[in-house]
Protein backbone atom coordinates (compact mmCIF):
# COMPACT_ATOMS: atom_id res chain seq x y z
CA UNK A 1 0.00 0.00 0.00
CA UNK A 2 1.25 3.47 -0.51
CA UNK A 3 1.43 5.96 2.74
CA UNK A 4 -0.32 9.33 2.22
CA UNK A 5 3.27 10.51 1.77
CA UNK A 6 3.68 7.99 -0.50
CA UNK A 7 1.04 9.02 -3.07
CA UNK A 8 1.88 12.60 -2.71
CA UNK A 9 5.76 11.67 -3.54
CA UNK A 10 4.79 9.75 -6.54
CA UNK A 11 4.41 13.37 -8.39
CA UNK A 12 7.85 14.54 -8.26
CA UNK A 13 9.46 11.12 -9.27
CA UNK A 14 11.86 11.16 -11.99
CA UNK A 15 12.67 7.96 -13.50
CA UNK A 16 12.44 6.04 -16.62
CA UNK A 17 14.10 3.91 -18.97
CA UNK A 18 13.61 -0.06 -19.81
CA UNK A 19 15.51 -3.33 -18.93
CA UNK A 20 14.67 -6.66 -17.64
CA UNK A 21 15.88 -10.16 -17.50
CA UNK A 22 14.85 -13.59 -16.28
CA UNK A 23 16.38 -14.81 -13.20
CA UNK A 24 15.64 -18.72 -12.14
CA UNK A 25 16.32 -19.48 -8.42
CA UNK A 26 15.94 -22.26 -7.10
CA UNK A 27 16.78 -23.98 -3.55
CA UNK A 28 16.79 -23.65 -0.20
CA UNK A 29 18.38 -22.84 2.61
CA UNK A 30 17.18 -23.64 6.05
CA UNK A 31 17.26 -22.38 9.53
CA UNK A 32 16.54 -24.37 12.32
CA UNK A 33 13.90 -23.12 14.48
CA UNK A 34 14.11 -23.97 18.57
CA UNK A 35 11.55 -23.70 21.34
CA UNK A 36 8.19 -23.39 21.84
CA UNK A 37 5.20 -22.86 24.33
CA UNK A 38 3.08 -25.21 23.24
CA UNK A 39 2.89 -28.79 22.24
CA UNK A 40 -0.24 -28.45 19.92
CA UNK A 41 1.53 -27.60 16.81
CA UNK A 42 4.76 -27.21 15.36
CA UNK A 43 6.70 -25.44 13.03
CA UNK A 44 8.74 -26.61 10.29
CA UNK A 45 12.16 -25.47 8.75
CA UNK A 46 12.81 -22.03 7.83
CA UNK A 47 13.14 -21.93 3.46
CA UNK A 48 14.60 -18.56 2.08
CA UNK A 49 12.53 -18.31 -0.46
CA UNK A 50 14.38 -15.20 -2.51
CA UNK A 51 17.37 -15.05 -3.91
CA UNK A 52 20.04 -12.54 -2.33
CA UNK A 53 20.23 -10.56 -5.64
CA UNK A 54 17.95 -8.15 -7.17
CA UNK A 55 17.00 -10.58 -10.90
CA UNK A 56 16.21 -6.74 -11.95
CA UNK A 57 19.37 -4.29 -13.54
CA UNK A 58 20.21 -1.67 -10.68
CA UNK A 59 19.80 0.64 -13.35
CA UNK A 60 16.25 -0.42 -15.30
CA UNK A 61 14.27 2.33 -13.11
CA UNK A 62 16.03 5.00 -14.58
CA UNK A 63 16.97 7.24 -11.74
CA UNK A 64 16.89 7.67 -7.94
CA UNK A 65 15.02 11.13 -7.85
CA UNK A 66 12.61 11.44 -5.66
CA UNK A 67 12.91 8.95 -3.35
CA UNK A 68 15.76 6.24 -2.19
CA UNK A 69 16.08 2.63 -4.01
CA UNK A 70 16.99 0.07 -1.52
CA UNK A 71 18.21 -2.66 -4.27
CA UNK A 72 18.22 -6.26 -3.18
CA UNK A 73 15.24 -5.45 -0.85
CA UNK A 74 12.16 -7.21 -0.68
CA UNK A 75 9.07 -6.45 1.20
CA UNK A 76 5.38 -7.04 1.28
CA UNK A 77 4.48 -10.22 0.68
CA UNK A 78 1.39 -12.77 -0.23
CA UNK A 79 0.48 -16.29 -0.59
CA UNK A 80 -1.97 -18.74 -2.28
CA UNK A 81 -1.79 -22.47 -1.96
CA UNK A 82 -3.56 -24.37 -5.34
CA UNK A 83 -6.45 -26.18 -4.05
CA UNK A 84 -6.05 -28.89 -6.63
CA UNK A 85 -2.18 -29.66 -5.63
CA UNK A 86 -1.27 -28.30 -2.26
CA UNK A 87 2.54 -29.01 -2.80
CA UNK A 88 2.16 -25.69 -5.53
CA UNK A 89 2.12 -22.46 -3.72
CA UNK A 90 2.57 -19.37 -5.13
CA UNK A 91 3.98 -16.20 -3.05
CA UNK A 92 4.06 -12.89 -4.06
CA UNK A 93 6.35 -9.63 -2.99
CA UNK A 94 7.82 -6.30 -4.15
CA UNK A 95 11.04 -6.13 -5.17
CA UNK A 96 13.71 -3.26 -4.93
CA UNK A 97 11.59 -0.89 -2.44
CA UNK A 98 11.37 2.71 -2.97
CA UNK A 99 11.36 4.48 -0.12
CA UNK A 100 8.96 7.03 -1.51
CA UNK A 101 6.17 3.83 -2.49
CA UNK A 102 6.51 0.99 -4.62
CA UNK A 103 9.16 -0.90 -6.08
CA UNK A 104 10.98 -1.47 -9.35
CA UNK A 105 8.78 -4.47 -9.65
CA UNK A 106 6.70 -7.34 -8.05
CA UNK A 107 7.43 -10.67 -8.12
CA UNK A 108 6.06 -14.61 -7.73
CA UNK A 109 8.26 -17.16 -6.29
CA UNK A 110 6.20 -20.60 -6.70
CA UNK A 111 6.98 -23.75 -5.22
CA UNK A 112 6.33 -27.20 -6.91
CA UNK A 113 7.17 -29.30 -3.51
CA UNK A 114 5.98 -27.86 -0.88
CA UNK A 115 7.50 -24.88 -0.50
CA UNK A 116 11.17 -27.22 -0.01
CA UNK A 117 12.82 -25.42 -3.59
CA UNK A 118 11.33 -21.77 -4.76
CA UNK A 119 11.91 -20.61 -8.37
CA UNK A 120 11.04 -16.71 -9.38
CA UNK A 121 9.29 -15.65 -12.12
CA UNK A 122 7.03 -12.57 -12.67
CA UNK A 123 4.50 -11.02 -14.92
CA UNK A 124 5.46 -8.08 -17.20
CA UNK A 125 3.94 -5.13 -14.55
CA UNK A 126 6.83 -2.66 -14.92
CA UNK A 127 9.97 -1.58 -17.52
CA UNK A 128 12.40 -3.89 -15.09
CA UNK A 129 10.10 -6.76 -15.52
CA UNK A 130 10.05 -6.46 -19.17
CA UNK A 131 6.74 -4.42 -19.67
CA UNK A 132 6.16 -1.85 -22.74
CA UNK A 133 3.24 -0.17 -24.30
CA UNK A 134 2.37 -3.38 -25.57
CA UNK A 135 2.17 -5.79 -22.98
CA UNK A 136 0.56 -3.24 -20.68
CA UNK A 137 3.82 -2.75 -18.60
CA UNK A 138 4.57 0.44 -19.29
CA UNK A 139 5.25 1.59 -15.61
CA UNK A 140 8.17 2.60 -13.52
CA UNK A 141 6.74 0.86 -10.56
CA UNK A 142 4.79 -1.38 -8.50
CA UNK A 143 3.36 -2.36 -5.71
CA UNK A 144 0.36 -4.51 -3.51
CA UNK A 145 1.09 -7.86 -4.46
CA UNK A 146 -1.79 -10.08 -4.21
CA UNK A 147 -2.39 -13.79 -5.36
CA UNK A 148 -5.25 -16.33 -5.52
CA UNK A 149 -5.73 -19.71 -6.62
CA UNK A 150 -9.47 -20.43 -8.50
CA UNK A 151 -10.36 -23.86 -7.32
CA UNK A 152 -9.31 -25.49 -10.93
CA UNK A 153 -5.68 -24.30 -10.13
CA UNK A 154 -5.85 -21.12 -11.96
CA UNK A 155 -3.58 -18.71 -9.88
CA UNK A 156 -4.39 -14.71 -10.00
CA UNK A 157 -1.51 -12.10 -9.54
CA UNK A 158 -2.99 -8.38 -9.33
CA UNK A 159 -0.66 -5.09 -8.64
CA UNK A 160 -1.00 -1.26 -8.40
CA UNK A 161 1.59 -0.01 -11.46
CA UNK A 162 2.39 3.23 -11.86
CA UNK A 163 4.62 6.36 -13.00
CA UNK A 164 5.69 10.25 -12.53
CA UNK A 165 8.62 11.04 -14.34
CA UNK A 166 7.01 11.43 -18.00
CA UNK A 167 3.00 11.29 -17.03
CA UNK A 168 1.05 10.54 -13.94
CA UNK A 169 -0.63 7.30 -15.25
CA UNK A 170 -1.74 4.66 -12.68
CA UNK A 171 -2.93 1.41 -13.72
CA UNK A 172 -4.55 -1.80 -11.17
CA UNK A 173 -3.72 -4.84 -13.33
CA UNK A 174 -4.07 -8.83 -13.17
CA UNK A 175 -1.63 -11.71 -14.88
CA UNK A 176 -2.48 -15.22 -14.69
CA UNK A 177 -1.26 -18.09 -14.73
CA UNK A 178 -2.24 -22.01 -15.57
CA UNK A 179 0.75 -23.84 -14.68
CA UNK A 180 1.68 -22.68 -10.97
CA UNK A 181 3.14 -20.10 -11.42
CA UNK A 182 6.12 -20.82 -14.03
CA UNK A 183 4.40 -18.44 -16.36
CA UNK A 184 2.30 -15.43 -16.25
CA UNK A 185 -0.08 -14.28 -19.21
CA UNK A 186 0.24 -10.21 -20.44
CA UNK A 187 -1.67 -8.12 -17.78
CA UNK A 188 -5.10 -7.31 -17.95
CA UNK A 189 -5.30 -3.65 -17.24
CA UNK A 190 -8.19 -3.35 -15.30
CA UNK A 191 -8.43 1.01 -14.91
CA UNK A 192 -6.09 3.58 -16.41
CA UNK A 193 -5.93 6.73 -14.92
CA UNK A 194 -4.02 10.23 -13.89
CA UNK A 195 -5.60 9.35 -10.05
CA UNK A 196 -3.72 7.30 -7.95
CA UNK A 197 -5.11 3.72 -7.53
CA UNK A 198 -3.80 2.11 -4.15
CA UNK A 199 -4.44 -1.06 -2.34
CA UNK A 200 -5.54 -3.96 -4.55
CA UNK A 201 -6.36 -7.29 -3.77
CA UNK A 202 -7.67 -10.06 -6.45
CA UNK A 203 -9.70 -13.12 -4.77
CA UNK A 204 -10.78 -16.16 -7.05
CA UNK A 205 -14.12 -17.39 -5.93
CA UNK A 206 -13.53 -20.78 -4.17
CA UNK A 207 -17.11 -21.65 -5.47
CA UNK A 208 -16.69 -21.37 -9.04
CA UNK A 209 -13.80 -21.35 -11.16
CA UNK A 210 -15.14 -18.65 -13.83
CA UNK A 211 -15.28 -15.63 -11.50
CA UNK A 212 -12.26 -13.40 -10.02
CA UNK A 213 -12.64 -10.03 -8.28
CA UNK A 214 -10.03 -7.59 -7.94
CA UNK A 215 -11.18 -4.35 -5.39
CA UNK A 216 -8.94 -1.51 -4.86
CA UNK A 217 -9.03 2.51 -3.54
CA UNK A 218 -8.98 5.21 -6.24
CA UNK A 219 -7.39 8.10 -4.65
CA UNK A 220 -8.14 10.68 -6.77
CA UNK A 221 -11.70 9.89 -5.97
CA UNK A 222 -11.37 10.67 -2.32
CA UNK A 223 -10.44 6.86 -1.95
CA UNK A 224 -13.69 5.29 -3.36
CA UNK A 225 -14.20 1.54 -3.84
CA UNK A 226 -13.26 0.45 -7.31
CA UNK A 227 -14.27 -2.97 -8.50
CA UNK A 228 -13.31 -5.30 -11.28
CA UNK A 229 -13.83 -9.05 -12.20
CA UNK A 230 -13.93 -11.88 -14.84
CA UNK A 231 -16.57 -14.25 -15.24
CA UNK A 232 -14.66 -16.72 -18.04
CA UNK A 233 -11.36 -17.62 -16.20
CA UNK A 234 -9.56 -14.53 -16.58
CA UNK A 235 -9.76 -14.25 -20.49
CA UNK A 236 -11.64 -10.86 -20.03
CA UNK A 237 -11.80 -8.36 -17.26
CA UNK A 238 -14.71 -5.78 -16.89
CA UNK A 239 -13.92 -2.34 -16.69
CA UNK A 240 -13.22 -1.06 -12.82
CA UNK A 241 -16.00 0.47 -11.86
CA UNK A 242 -17.06 2.49 -8.34
CA UNK A 243 -18.80 0.13 -6.28
CA UNK A 244 -18.87 2.27 -3.00
CA UNK A 245 -18.88 6.14 -2.34
CA UNK A 246 -16.93 5.95 1.05
CA UNK A 247 -13.28 7.07 1.79
CA UNK A 248 -11.97 3.58 2.27
CA UNK A 249 -8.56 1.50 1.72
CA UNK A 250 -7.45 -2.18 2.40
CA UNK A 251 -10.31 -3.73 0.36
CA UNK A 252 -10.29 -7.80 0.19
CA UNK A 253 -13.12 -9.45 -0.81
CA UNK A 254 -13.80 -12.83 0.77
CA UNK A 255 -16.35 -15.56 -0.43
CA UNK A 256 -18.56 -17.37 1.47
CA UNK A 257 -19.22 -20.88 1.06
CA UNK A 258 -22.90 -19.91 -0.46
CA UNK A 259 -21.69 -17.63 -3.03
CA UNK A 260 -22.05 -14.25 -1.13
CA UNK A 261 -19.07 -11.73 -1.40
CA UNK A 262 -17.98 -9.63 1.37
CA UNK A 263 -15.87 -6.81 0.57
CA UNK A 264 -14.33 -5.52 3.67
CA UNK A 265 -12.22 -2.68 4.20
CA UNK A 266 -11.18 0.36 6.68
CA UNK A 267 -13.30 2.92 6.66
CA UNK A 268 -10.65 6.08 6.39
CA UNK A 269 -13.24 8.69 7.92
CA UNK A 270 -14.76 6.49 11.06
CA UNK A 271 -11.22 3.88 11.64
CA UNK A 272 -13.68 0.94 10.97
CA UNK A 273 -13.26 -1.83 10.03
CA UNK A 274 -16.21 -2.82 7.68
CA UNK A 275 -17.80 -4.36 4.65
CA UNK A 276 -20.35 -4.56 2.11
CA UNK A 277 -21.87 -7.24 0.50
CA UNK A 278 -22.94 -8.68 -3.28
CA UNK A 279 -25.11 -11.85 -3.53
CA UNK A 280 -24.70 -12.08 -7.81
CA UNK A 281 -21.16 -12.84 -7.85
CA UNK A 282 -20.15 -8.65 -7.93
CA UNK A 283 -22.72 -7.50 -10.47
CA UNK A 284 -24.64 -5.30 -7.44
CA UNK A 285 -23.65 -4.38 -4.03
CA UNK A 286 -25.03 -3.17 -0.88
CA UNK A 287 -25.41 0.54 -0.40
CA UNK A 288 -24.84 0.89 3.33
CA UNK A 289 -21.46 -0.64 4.80
CA UNK A 290 -22.13 -3.44 7.90
CA UNK A 291 -19.35 -2.38 10.68
CA UNK A 292 -17.81 -5.04 12.44
CA UNK A 293 -15.63 -3.15 15.15
CA UNK A 294 -13.60 -0.03 15.22
CA UNK A 295 -10.01 -0.28 15.12
CA UNK A 296 -8.04 1.71 17.75
CA UNK A 297 -4.13 1.50 16.62
CA UNK A 298 -1.62 3.82 17.90
CA UNK A 299 1.37 2.61 15.60
CA UNK A 300 4.80 0.46 17.11
CA UNK A 301 7.86 2.10 17.81
CA UNK A 302 11.33 0.58 18.16
CA UNK A 303 12.03 0.29 21.66
CA UNK A 304 15.66 0.99 21.03
CA UNK A 305 15.63 4.58 19.57
CA UNK A 306 11.66 5.55 19.15
CA UNK A 307 12.05 5.29 15.42
CA UNK A 308 8.78 4.87 13.90
CA UNK A 309 7.59 1.03 12.47
CA UNK A 310 5.58 1.21 9.42
CA UNK A 311 3.17 -1.76 10.10
CA UNK A 312 -0.18 -2.69 9.31
CA UNK A 313 -1.82 -0.52 11.56
CA UNK A 314 -5.18 0.45 10.54
CA UNK A 315 -5.27 -2.33 7.88
CA UNK A 316 -7.17 -5.84 8.92
CA UNK A 317 -6.43 -9.26 8.23
CA UNK A 318 -10.00 -11.35 7.50
CA UNK A 319 -10.40 -15.19 6.51
CA UNK A 320 -13.43 -17.08 6.03
CA UNK A 321 -13.93 -20.74 6.76
CA UNK A 322 -15.20 -22.10 3.37
CA UNK A 323 -16.83 -24.81 5.07
CA UNK A 324 -18.68 -23.63 7.75
CA UNK A 325 -18.70 -19.80 6.63
CA UNK A 326 -17.21 -18.79 9.80
CA UNK A 327 -15.40 -15.48 9.24
CA UNK A 328 -12.26 -13.91 11.26
CA UNK A 329 -10.49 -10.88 11.44
CA UNK A 330 -7.38 -9.34 13.15
CA UNK A 331 -5.97 -6.05 13.46
CA UNK A 332 -3.18 -3.89 15.66
CA UNK A 333 -5.12 -2.40 18.53
CA UNK A 334 -4.08 -0.62 21.63
CA UNK A 335 -7.50 -0.95 23.59
CA UNK A 336 -6.53 -3.37 25.55
CA UNK A 337 -3.54 -1.51 27.77
CA UNK A 338 -4.95 1.85 27.97
CA UNK A 339 -3.13 3.04 24.63
CA UNK A 340 0.41 2.62 25.76
CA UNK A 341 1.09 0.44 22.91
CA UNK A 342 0.27 -2.15 19.70
CA UNK A 343 -1.68 -5.76 20.68
CA UNK A 344 -3.62 -8.05 18.58
CA UNK A 345 -7.32 -7.66 18.28
CA UNK A 346 -9.60 -10.61 17.57
CA UNK A 347 -12.88 -10.85 16.09
CA UNK A 348 -15.50 -13.47 15.00
CA UNK A 349 -18.60 -14.17 13.26
CA UNK A 350 -20.64 -17.53 13.30
CA UNK A 351 -23.79 -16.09 10.90
CA UNK A 352 -21.75 -14.64 8.14
CA UNK A 353 -20.94 -11.37 9.30
CA UNK A 354 -24.32 -10.62 10.62
CA UNK A 355 -22.78 -10.16 13.96
CA UNK A 356 -19.38 -10.21 15.44
CA UNK A 357 -18.10 -11.51 18.70
CA UNK A 358 -16.32 -8.57 21.07
CA UNK A 359 -12.82 -7.76 20.22
CA UNK A 360 -10.46 -9.76 22.86
CA UNK A 361 -6.44 -9.46 22.76
CA UNK A 362 -4.79 -12.68 21.08
CA UNK A 363 -0.79 -12.41 21.05
CA UNK A 364 1.50 -13.44 23.90
CA UNK A 365 3.57 -10.56 24.08
CA UNK A 366 4.69 -9.28 27.83
CA UNK A 367 2.77 -6.30 28.77
CA UNK A 368 4.20 -2.94 27.68
CA UNK A 369 5.60 -4.35 24.27
CA UNK A 370 4.17 -3.55 20.67
CA UNK A 371 2.77 -6.59 18.89
CA UNK A 372 2.31 -5.79 15.16
CA UNK A 373 0.90 -6.92 11.42
CA UNK A 374 -1.15 -9.42 12.35
CA UNK A 375 -2.18 -11.90 9.86
CA UNK A 376 -5.21 -14.56 9.89
CA UNK A 377 -5.91 -17.48 8.01
CA UNK A 378 -8.18 -20.88 8.76
CA UNK A 379 -7.57 -24.59 7.36
CA UNK A 380 -9.73 -26.89 6.34
CA UNK A 381 -9.80 -28.83 9.80
CA UNK A 382 -11.26 -25.65 10.80
CA UNK A 383 -8.19 -24.40 12.97
CA UNK A 384 -7.25 -20.76 13.11
CA UNK A 385 -3.73 -19.53 13.01
CA UNK A 386 -2.58 -15.74 13.45
CA UNK A 387 1.29 -14.52 13.11
CA UNK A 388 2.68 -11.26 13.92
CA UNK A 389 5.80 -9.84 14.77
CA UNK A 390 6.88 -8.55 18.06
CA UNK A 391 9.66 -6.92 20.24
CA UNK A 392 10.01 -9.52 22.95
CA UNK A 393 13.76 -9.96 22.63
CA UNK A 394 14.82 -6.72 23.20
CA UNK A 395 16.59 -5.68 26.57
CA UNK A 396 17.02 -2.67 27.90
CA UNK A 397 20.91 -1.32 26.04
CA UNK A 398 20.88 -3.73 23.13
CA UNK A 399 22.34 -1.82 20.34
CA UNK A 400 19.81 -3.27 17.76
CA UNK A 401 16.23 -4.16 17.58
CA UNK A 402 15.45 -7.99 17.61
CA UNK A 403 12.30 -8.32 16.53
CA UNK A 404 10.27 -11.98 16.08
CA UNK A 405 7.63 -13.25 14.10
CA UNK A 406 5.15 -15.48 16.12
CA UNK A 407 2.25 -17.83 15.25
CA UNK A 408 -0.90 -18.16 17.80
CA UNK A 409 -3.11 -21.03 16.57
CA UNK A 410 -7.19 -21.83 17.71
CA UNK A 411 -8.92 -25.23 17.50
CA UNK A 412 -12.20 -24.03 19.29
CA UNK A 413 -13.59 -21.59 21.71
CA UNK A 414 -11.30 -18.49 20.06
CA UNK A 415 -13.40 -15.99 21.58
CA UNK A 416 -11.57 -16.99 24.78
CA UNK A 417 -8.03 -15.31 25.25
CA UNK A 418 -6.67 -18.66 27.05
CA UNK A 419 -7.73 -20.85 24.35
CA UNK A 420 -4.66 -19.75 21.53
CA UNK A 421 -1.37 -21.07 22.02
CA UNK A 422 1.68 -19.64 20.63
CA UNK A 423 4.87 -20.70 18.72
CA UNK A 424 7.86 -18.78 17.35
CA UNK A 425 8.42 -18.80 13.66
CA UNK A 426 11.21 -16.87 12.69
CA UNK A 427 14.59 -16.30 14.67
CA UNK A 428 15.35 -12.66 16.07
CA UNK A 429 16.55 -10.42 13.51
CA UNK A 430 17.20 -6.59 13.53
CA UNK A 431 14.36 -4.47 12.27
CA UNK A 432 16.75 -1.42 12.22
CA UNK A 433 18.43 -3.15 8.67
CA UNK A 434 14.86 -3.05 6.83
CA UNK A 435 14.20 0.21 4.30
CA UNK A 436 12.84 3.29 5.47
CA UNK A 437 9.72 3.75 4.01
CA UNK A 438 8.38 6.57 6.04
CA UNK A 439 9.57 3.70 9.31
CA UNK A 440 11.27 0.29 8.83
CA UNK A 441 9.29 -1.51 6.61
CA UNK A 442 8.71 -4.56 5.80
CA UNK A 443 5.55 -4.62 4.38
CA UNK A 444 2.07 -3.21 4.96
CA UNK A 445 0.78 -6.98 5.25
CA UNK A 446 2.38 -10.08 5.97
CA UNK A 447 0.79 -13.86 4.54
CA UNK A 448 -0.02 -17.13 6.22
CA UNK A 449 -1.36 -19.61 3.68
CA UNK A 450 -3.70 -22.85 4.01
CA UNK A 451 -1.82 -26.22 3.08
CA UNK A 452 -5.09 -28.35 3.95
CA UNK A 453 -4.66 -29.26 7.87
CA UNK A 454 -2.07 -27.24 8.38
CA UNK A 455 -0.59 -23.18 7.64
CA UNK A 456 2.43 -21.41 5.47
CA UNK A 457 3.29 -18.52 6.92
CA UNK A 458 5.46 -16.68 4.62
CA UNK A 459 7.10 -13.25 5.33
CA UNK A 460 9.51 -11.01 5.23
CA UNK A 461 12.63 -9.86 7.40
CA UNK A 462 15.69 -8.36 7.70
CA UNK A 463 19.38 -10.02 6.84
CA UNK A 464 22.73 -8.82 8.52
CA UNK A 465 23.63 -7.18 4.81
CA UNK A 466 22.95 -3.77 4.35
CA UNK A 467 23.39 -4.19 0.50
CA UNK A 468 20.68 -6.54 0.89
CA UNK A 469 18.74 -5.87 4.19
CA UNK A 470 15.28 -7.71 3.66
CA UNK A 471 14.33 -11.63 2.25
CA UNK A 472 11.37 -13.59 1.69
CA UNK A 473 10.76 -16.97 4.41
CA UNK A 474 8.52 -19.43 4.48
CA UNK A 475 8.17 -22.64 6.86
CA UNK A 476 5.39 -25.35 7.29
CA UNK A 477 2.93 -24.97 10.62
CA UNK A 478 0.87 -28.70 11.15
CA UNK A 479 -0.52 -30.05 13.79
Amino acid sequence: MLSSSDKLNTKCLLISGICGFLLVFSGAFAIPVAGATSPNFSVGKVVKVSPNDSPFSPTCHGGLAGGTLYFNSKVEPEVAVNPTNPKNIIGVYQQDRFSNGGADGVVAAYTMNGGANWTVDWPTFTHCEGGNANNNGDFERASDPWVSFSPNGVAYFSALTFNASYNSASAVEVSTSKDGGKTWSKPAQLILSNSLSDKDSVTADPTNSSYAYVVWDLFGTGAQVYFSRTTDGGKTWSTGRQIFSAATVNNIVVVLPNGELLDTFSDDNTGDLAFITSSDHGSTWSTTEHVVATMEPIGATDPRNGYPIRSGAGLASVAVDEKTGYLYAVWEDARFNNFKNEEVAFSMSKDGGKTWSAPIQINKTPPGVDAFTPTVQVDSNGKVAVTYYDFRKYKSGDTTTPTVLWMVECKSGCTNSSNWTERRVSKPFNIENAPDAGGYFLGDYSAVGNIGAGFQPFWVQTVKSLKIRTDVFSANATG
